[in-house]
């Protein structure tokens, strides 16, 4: 989702978000690792409320774990 205002303040380049995912796969927290600015990392903080991974799993039963996903706008 990208916030409503201007295409012209849209930055080049990439961010960091770091997210746990619990056993369900739901994502338990993000936190911004490199900010791109202040509007677009709320915005990603909150979509990553809503994404869905595939549990990782450790002798075959799920378990939290952490990621770090990269974000780009361009």
């Amino acid at each position: 989702m990208v916030p409503p205002f201007s295409l012209r303040t849209v930055p080049t380049n990439q961010g960091m978000v770091e997210i746990i995912i619990n056993e369900l796969g739901a994502v338990e927290m993000a936190t911004i690792l490199i900010p791109l600015n202040r509007l677009y990392d709320r915005a990603v903080l909150e979509a990553a409320k809503d994404w869905l991974y595939r549990p990782a799993t450790m002798n075959g039963v799920p378990v939290k774990f952490r990621k770090s996903v990269r974000i780009s706008f361009k």
